[in-house]
């Protein structure tokens, strides 16, 4: 049976609930407006506000401007990301590697495929607004995490060649979501794309060490 995934700088940080719910409607709100409209002269503090259904006022106790917002954006999708790579790993702990590796790409595509234009926007504004950090911090988690597992998997493979493989794997994989997303690949495209990766993903995994 195939196995899948569960798809489960501010200003001031929210402490209590009501402010955390503030926080929240406004990101959803500048969200709703970048997957309608893009980041365009219409993306603006007031704009979002309205949207939110909260005060200017409010919006300006935990955000100085539309950049933290977006900044703010970009690093809630992180966080998604390292919550889904925590799920992935969790579940998949004791699965064979084929069946692991189907169940694992399936699942990342389909994170960064739910708000397909959210999700382009943020790749694109990432880098310029935040640098390169969150990228590098994201694949290194997902690396550490990588090479626990595949330490289980194939335990009389060197450590350093698991940590290796486990570097190109996840910069590959991330990759090839990030640029399907970005350049608006169709749904047969994307299916072959998602094919081809988990080929790549498992080849670059499990392959033979001879020549290593």
């Amino acid at each position: 049976m195939k196995r899948t995934i569960s798809q489960k700088k501010t200003r001031r940080m929210p402490s209590q609930e009501r402010a955390q719910a503030v926080v929240s409607a406004i990101l959803e709100a500048a969200a709703r407006i970048l997957e309608r409209e893009g980041l365009g002269p219409s993306f603006g503090t007031n704009r979002i506000a309205r949207e939110a259904g909260v005060s200017i006022g409010s919006l300006y106790e935990y955000f100085d401007g539309k950049d933290a917002i977006v900044r703010a954006l970009c690093t809630r999708h992180v966080a998604h990301v390292r919550a889904f790579v925590d799920r992935a790993f969790d579940e998949l702990y004791h699965v064979p590697v084929p069946e692991a590796v189907d169940a694992f790409v399936d699942a990342l595509f389909a994170l960064h495929t739910s708000r397909p234009v959210l999700h382009k926007t943020l790749h694109l504004e990432l880098p310029a607004r935040l640098g390169l950090g969150p990228f590098i911090e994201s694949d290194k988690y997902i690396e550490e995490r990588l090479v626990v597992w595949l330490a289980t998997k194939l335990p009389d493979l060197p450590r350093e060649v698991i940590a290796s493989r486990a570097f190109v794997a996840t910069r590959a994989v991330r990759a090839v979501a990030i640029h399907a997303i970005a350049e608006g690949t169709g749904d047969d495209d994307r299916a072959r794309i998602t094919r081809e990766t988990k080929a790549l993903l498992l080849h670059t995994l499990v392959r033979e060490t001879a020549a290593e």
